[in-house]
């Protein structure tokens, strides 16, 4: 269950991975959009479209041309993307975790097979249908299995102290997103990953996590340098 929790909702995979492999480009497609909403796009189409003199239906297709425009360069890395998740699926660089349906209080996610990403095309939707199953709440894990650090802290795991809450769990899951998506890079020191880390957080809770600047420091510290320094005295062997 802790693998499933820490990975990827299926219809933000291609967003992520797009973020964090296609980085540069996705920031030129979020700027030449402006990253502004549909509704604002259109309003500054139409704004433009009525001063080149454009009326009626002709002003309505030059909004939706223009708006197009805007959105092409980011649905193609999206598309990009969403190739290359199907083909890590496929070949198992890549794991996915569903749950079969209906899901019920004491259903576990199960490990996807991989011929199961053979006839998908899209990741617009967190159900899969695979042969006679529906599977619903489908995660990925962007990490082999012979690299994937989440089975050994499992059995590394302590039983939990009863009290409040920390973001110990949080913090670690980021660590290992990012580890995932190669951004942890041992030549530098914890601290240089912190900014990462808060961006992860608010990117997977948004609700949680809403200000820049927090957690702090000292609250990511605890929990990220522990995963760090061990991912640096392995990196060695």
């Amino acid at each position: 269950m802790n693998i499933w929790k820490r990975s990827i909702w299926l219809e933000n995979s291609a967003r992520t991975f797009a973020k964090h492999f296609y980085k540069d480009e996705w920031q030129a497609a979020l700027t030449q959009r402006r990253d502004k909403s549909w509704p604002e796009v259109v309003k500054e189409a139409a704004a433009q479209g009525k001063e080149d003199g454009h009326e009626g239906m002709e002003l309505f297709a030059y909004s939706v041309l223009e708006v197009g425009k805007l959105d092409r360069q980011k649905n193609e890395i999206l598309e990009r993307a969403t190739k290359e998740i199907l083909q890590r699926l496929q070949d198992g660089r890549f794991r996915a975790f569903g749950f079969d349906h209906p899901r019920t209080m004491d259903t576990i996610p199960v490990q996807i097979p991989r011929d199961a990403w053979c006839d998908n095309t899209k990741l617009d939707s967190d159900k899969l249908s695979y042969q006679s199953m529906t599977l619903v709440d489908v995660r990925i894990r962007m990490a082999p299995e012979s690299v994937d650090t989440e089975p050994k802290k499992q059995l590394r795991a302590q039983p939990k102290k009863t009290g409040r809450p920390t973001i110990k769990d949080d913090v670690e899951a980021a660590f290992r997103a990012l580890n995932a998506l190669g951004e942890i890079n041992v030549n530098l020191s914890a601290k240089a990953h912190f900014d990462l880390v808060r961006q992860q957080l608010h990117n997977t809770h948004p609700q949680k996590y809403p200000e820049d600047g927090k957690p702090g420091n000292e609250g990511i510290r605890p929990h990220f340098t522990l995963l760090f320094n061990e991912l640096k005295e392995n990196s060695k062997q």
